[in-house]
């Protein structure tokens, strides 16, 4: 089996750096049962009951300590999937320890241009690993966090979250009906097709813990898929499992996704997909959020679907088809998709680049 390295860290920026599988790393910087839990409910997502147990906890320290730093290099060569479960955002002036001056590491400023800076540059230096990211419970304003999902891009930036690379894949979650039938995003999930690619439920094998969620959640169960796919198709390259994830997603009012997407591109920053998105206000974005009808808002315009995963990856695995798109396509036709639904998603991939 494929290693799959799961790093989260909670809102308060404490580091917790868990490696499912192999490794899981967490050292707190204050001790903390909620940050223990917060890994160890990562772990559970990541890891099925039959190998959560192989899954040891080792602490280590914050992202910019040079240790640990180069421990984790170290290690990466025998992950193939990285689970972000953390965000981070500028501080501000608001914030009374603000500062941008010395070089003390404490420092609100200089710790966030440290992990930046360290992010990045990990992200970059690894091309063959698949980043999978969780897009944030709203965003910190003045150090304080908002209770409503909120836009990731121009106005409310999130880190990672925020970095578009060819081997990142930011998820937010989504809610379900009792049925199941039917979902809508969460309403702490933030969103945006621009930066956030897909959604995900928050699931726990234990009902006891129905009552947890959060993005953390929802990025490890995808993660989870991605590391299938790399272990059952070894030759996929990070492009294409991110491609089959992208296109193995259920879109629902996938015509309204569609019309928003139009609209948007003949009209920019006056359609009503950009200002769903970007408007100053809340309460202007949800009502326009409304009048278009894309329910999740991020780019693949849906929920990944594991059976759509796998039989994707099937289809393009058994060389019958030249493309992922084609394999893709098929996969959802095989699920009993419509021709009309089939040419509208053909449309919303080419509109959204994906």
């Amino acid at each position: 089996m494929r290693n799959l390295l799961i790093w989260s860290i909670i809102s308060s920026f404490i580091t917790v750096p868990v490696f499912a599988k192999t490794l899981i790393v967490e050292k707190l910087e204050e001790e903390s049962n909620y940050d223990r839990e917060h890994g160890q409910l990562v772990q559970e997502v990541a890891c099925d009951q039959r190998t959560v147990a192989k899954c040891p906890v080792v602490y280590s320290k914050s992202l910019y300590d040079s240790g640990f730093q180069m421990n984790l290099h170290e290690f990466m060569p025998s992950v193939s999937v990285v689970n972000f479960s953390f965000g981070f955002s500028l501080p501000t002036v608001r914030d009374n320890t603000f500062t941008t001056e010395g070089s003390n590491k404490n420092k609100p400023l200089n710790k966030y241009r440290l992990r930046k800076e360290f992010l990045s540059g990990l992200i970059d230096s690894n091309p063959d690993k698949l980043f999978v990211v969780a897009a944030g419970n709203g965003v910190f304003i003045s150090n304080m966090l908002t209770p409503h999902g909120a836009p990731i891009g121009s106005k409310f930036k999130l880190y990672p979250a925020q970095w578009n690379r060819p081997n990142t894949l930011k998820v937010t979650a989504v809610d379900f009906t009792p049925q199941g039938s039917y979902y809508k995003r969460a309403p702490y999930a933030n969103y945006g097709i621009d930066h956030v690619d897909v959604a995900a439920p928050v699931v726990f094998s234990d009902p006891n813990k129905s009552h947890v969620v959060g993005t953390s959640f929802a990025s490890p169960w995808v993660a989870k898929i991605a590391d299938e796919l790399f272990e059952v198709y070894p030759r996929l390259r990070v492009e294409q499992v991110k491609e089959i994830l992208l296109k193995s997603c259920d879109v629902k009012n996938i015509k309204s996704a569609v019309v928003a997407s139009q609209e948007r591109h003949h009209l920019g920053e006056e359609s009503k997909l950009y200002k769903a998105m970007y408007g100053r206000k809340r309460k202007n974005r949800e009502l326009y959020q409304k009048e278009i009808g894309d329910i999740v808002l991020v780019k693949s315009g849906g929920v990944v679907v594991p059976s759509l995963v796998k039989a994707c990856a099937q289809n393009y695995g058994s060389y019958q088809f030249e493309s992922i798109e084609k394999a893709c396509l098929e996969a959802h036709k095989q699920s009993g998709k419509t021709k009309k639904y089939l040419e509208l998603l053909k449309q919303l991939w080419a509109l959204r680049k994906i």
